[in-house]
């Protein structure tokens, strides 16, 4: 007698009272590495109270990538075809209990002032009060860390040149800067005057990080980098896009041309399946860096450079840009007093 995957499937179907959803996508989740034999052993068994409930349910066969199975995903799709009417059942007036379900469910719908924050507990709409703590909170994330607790005392294996260093530091041209103001955008991120005048002063404007904010922690910055502010650092980043390539590592996967994102973890893939193969030991630190944009020393920063062998010159531009940097957090449009910088990198537009 012969075994049929696709028959006891159908058995099991019957006896337990579920039913096999179609997979959409690739029809075999599995394959053999040469591609010899494929088949489909991976399935959903969906019950009928499931189906009940949600009737647009189906199942994709996904990519496997660096895997011999496909991983299959259920999904719920609705095609949308725009807002349907309201309609209401005049047998729900005579259902027991109708009128006290109305009339606590239009009690209990409470629309929270999207014009005030919550502190220490209480809700506060007072716009002075409102803006004092916005500007208290983001004052205290980038103030003096302090005293430094280490530094670098070494070279990294890839660091610049003298010439190199002597290209980055030569004087700045007319056509450097012509090519920057015309790189800029036309009428972008004006100063705080609305006009291009102050050098490094910015405003800050708040966005979301979730639909709906009650704290200030609920917000992330972004500065509104003003005109003279943007020349200057896109003279240096021009520069040191000239010899970025040199310092980076082989193995460095973001932000760069030309390389993805994704080519980091199907490295570390790979890694794991050799070790595993081989039963050879292996570390493997996965480190996440909490608001790291902010957090940044400018100590560490120039330890950093020296280490990749920038120059004194270099060095002062870049803690000249950083340490003379002010904002004003906008609330609602409105800005709040400066504050100074202290640590952490700019985010901008």
């Amino acid at each position: 007698m012969g075994f049929s995957m696709e028959g006891c499937t159908k058995d099991m179907e019957k006896i337990i009272g579920t039913q096999g959803e179609q997979l959409e996508g690739y029809s075999f989740t599995w394959a053999h590495p040469l591609a010899t034999k494929m088949s489909k052993l991976d399935r959903f068994l969906m019950s009928n109270g499931l189906l009940s409930s949600f009737p647009h349910i189906s199942a994709i066969c996904l990519d496997r990538h660096l895997l011999d199975h496909r991983p299959i995903l259920p999904r719920e799709v609705i095609s949308e075809f725009g807002p349907t009417p309201f309609r209401f059942y005049h047998s729900w007036l005579g259902l027991p209990g109708f009128d006290d379900l109305v009339t606590k469910s239009w009690n209990s719908f409470v629309l929270d002032d999207s014009n005030g924050v919550m502190v220490d507990g209480n809700w506060i709409d007072d716009p002075d009060l409102v803006k004092s703590e916005f500007r208290s909170h983001f004052t205290d994330r980038f103030q003096d860390p302090g005293s430094r607790r280490g530094s670098l005392k070494f070279l990294f294996p890839n660091h610049l040149s003298n010439d190199q260093i002597l290209d980055l530091e030569s004087p700045i041209s007319k056509e450097e800067i012509r090519t920057a103001v015309w790189g800029c955008g036309v009428d972008k991120s004006p100063g705080p005057d609305d006009f291009a005048i102050g050098c490094n002063s910015s405003f800050v404007a708040l966005i979301l990080k979730v639909l709906d904010p009650k704290v200030v922690s609920d917000y992330h910055l972004i500065s509104l980098i003003g005109s003279l502010y943007k020349v200057v650092t896109k003279i240096l980043a021009t520069r040191l896009s000239l010899v970025i390539l040199d310092l980076i590592s082989d193995v460095q996967t973001t932000f760069l041309p030309n390389r993805q994102i994704l080519d980091g973890p199907f490295i570390i893939n790979e890694i794991l399946a050799r070790c595993k193969l081989k039963k050879q030991q292996a570390m493997i630190f996965k480190v996440n860096f909490a608001k790291v944009y902010d957090s940044i020393r400018r100590d560490f920063l120039d330890d950093v450079l020296i280490s990749f062998g920038f120059g004194s010159k270099w060095r002062s531009w870049i803690r000249g840009s950083l340490s003379s940097g002010k904002a004003s957090i906008l609330v609602n449009g409105s800005p709040t007093p400066e504050f100074h910088f202290h640590r952490g990198l700019k985010q901008a537009l």
